[in-house]
Protein backbone atom coordinates (compact mmCIF):
# COMPACT_ATOMS: atom_id res chain seq x y z
CA UNK A 1 0.00 0.00 0.00
CA UNK A 2 3.00 2.33 0.14
CA UNK A 3 2.94 5.21 2.58
CA UNK A 4 -0.83 5.76 2.53
CA UNK A 5 -2.03 6.89 5.92
CA UNK A 6 -5.76 7.47 5.74
CA UNK A 7 -8.53 6.46 3.42
CA UNK A 8 -11.82 8.36 3.78
CA UNK A 9 -13.90 5.32 2.85
CA UNK A 10 -13.33 1.57 3.27
CA UNK A 11 -13.17 1.06 -0.50
CA UNK A 12 -10.00 3.18 -0.44
CA UNK A 13 -10.86 5.13 -3.55
CA UNK A 14 -8.82 8.08 -2.34
CA UNK A 15 -5.97 8.30 0.11
CA UNK A 16 -3.96 10.74 2.18
CA UNK A 17 -0.25 10.24 2.76
CA UNK A 18 1.57 11.22 5.93
CA UNK A 19 3.21 14.08 4.00
CA UNK A 20 -0.16 15.38 2.82
CA UNK A 21 -1.52 15.25 6.37
CA UNK A 22 1.53 17.12 7.69
CA UNK A 23 1.14 19.76 4.99
CA UNK A 24 -2.55 20.27 5.82
CA UNK A 25 -1.73 20.44 9.54
CA UNK A 26 0.97 23.09 8.95
CA UNK A 27 -1.38 25.14 6.79
CA UNK A 28 -4.16 24.92 9.39
CA UNK A 29 -1.74 25.80 12.20
CA UNK A 30 -0.40 28.82 10.37
CA UNK A 31 -3.93 30.07 9.66
CA UNK A 32 -4.62 29.75 13.41
CA UNK A 33 -1.52 31.80 14.21
CA UNK A 34 0.60 28.93 15.55
CA UNK A 35 4.33 29.46 15.03
CA UNK A 36 6.02 26.50 13.30
CA UNK A 37 3.13 24.02 13.64
CA UNK A 38 4.13 20.35 13.28
CA UNK A 39 2.41 17.04 13.95
CA UNK A 40 5.62 15.71 15.50
CA UNK A 41 5.23 18.27 18.29
CA UNK A 42 1.93 16.67 19.25
CA UNK A 43 3.65 13.28 19.46
CA UNK A 44 6.44 14.76 21.56
CA UNK A 45 3.96 16.57 23.83
CA UNK A 46 1.94 13.43 24.51
CA UNK A 47 5.07 11.37 25.20
CA UNK A 48 6.51 14.03 27.51
CA UNK A 49 3.25 14.23 29.44
CA UNK A 50 3.04 10.44 29.88
CA UNK A 51 6.66 10.09 31.03
CA UNK A 52 6.24 13.04 33.40
CA UNK A 53 3.26 11.27 34.98
CA UNK A 54 5.31 8.09 35.44
CA UNK A 55 3.68 6.22 32.57
CA UNK A 56 6.85 5.24 30.75
CA UNK A 57 5.48 1.95 29.42
CA UNK A 58 2.35 3.64 28.08
CA UNK A 59 4.53 6.23 26.34
CA UNK A 60 6.72 3.45 24.94
CA UNK A 61 3.68 1.63 23.52
CA UNK A 62 2.16 4.81 22.07
CA UNK A 63 5.45 5.80 20.43
CA UNK A 64 6.09 2.31 19.10
CA UNK A 65 9.51 1.98 20.73
CA UNK A 66 10.66 -1.61 21.06
CA UNK A 67 12.64 -0.91 24.24
CA UNK A 68 11.59 1.39 27.12
CA UNK A 69 15.18 2.62 27.39
CA UNK A 70 14.72 4.29 23.99
CA UNK A 71 11.72 6.20 25.31
CA UNK A 72 13.53 7.15 28.50
CA UNK A 73 16.63 8.26 26.59
CA UNK A 74 14.57 10.72 24.55
CA UNK A 75 12.16 11.84 27.27
CA UNK A 76 14.19 11.63 30.49
CA UNK A 77 14.00 15.42 30.74
CA UNK A 78 10.35 14.90 31.76
CA UNK A 79 11.22 12.67 34.72
CA UNK A 80 11.32 14.76 37.88
CA UNK A 81 14.48 14.11 39.86
CA UNK A 82 13.07 15.05 43.24
CA UNK A 83 15.01 12.81 45.63
CA UNK A 84 13.14 14.23 48.60
CA UNK A 85 9.99 12.35 47.55
CA UNK A 86 11.99 9.12 47.22
CA UNK A 87 13.66 9.64 50.60
CA UNK A 88 10.30 10.30 52.29
CA UNK A 89 8.80 7.21 50.72
CA UNK A 90 11.71 5.00 51.80
CA UNK A 91 11.65 6.53 55.27
CA UNK A 92 7.97 5.68 55.59
CA UNK A 93 8.53 2.08 54.43
CA UNK A 94 11.47 1.55 56.78
CA UNK A 95 9.90 3.21 59.82
CA UNK A 96 6.47 1.61 59.51
CA UNK A 97 7.92 -1.76 60.53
Amino acid sequence: MGDWLFAPIPARESFMTADALSHKFRRLGRSAGVENPALHRLRHGVATHLVEKGKLLKAQARLGHRDPSTTLRHYSHAVPLDDLDVADELDQVLNDR
